[in-house]
């Protein structure tokens, strides 16, 4: 099997992008009322999901390594498909052992 385009590419679509700068709009405004508290308890929230959403990868990672990792096809795909985050060139999560929920 052959992956030549990521899902990302095919998602994004003009009207997409301008939903999303308006709910940004939206979550800027309502974050400029909040007092440091809220703030602080708002980033330990976000860091938790963010902890949970890359433990989940790394554990999705290992178990397509084992089906998966002889294939020269999904070696290719591996190396140059950024996990989650698109753009960021973070391809492998499989070496941080800390990442485990």
């Amino acid at each position: 099997m052959k992956i030549t385009l990521s899902r990302w590419r095919q998602s994004i679509t003009g009207p997409l992008l301008i939903v999303g700068f308006e709910e940004g709009l939206l979550w800027y405004a309502i974050g400029a009322g909040l007092v440091w508290w809220q703030w602080l308890i708002a980033a330990v929230g976000y860091l938790g999901i963010i902890y949970v959403m890359f433990s989940g990868a790394r554990r999705l990672e290992l178990r397509q390594n084992e089906v998966y990792g002889h294939d020269p096809d999904y070696q290719a795909y591996v190396k140059k498909t950024p996990i989650l985050i698109p753009l960021l060139p973070l391809y492998s999560v499989e070496r941080y052992n800390w990442l485990q929920a």
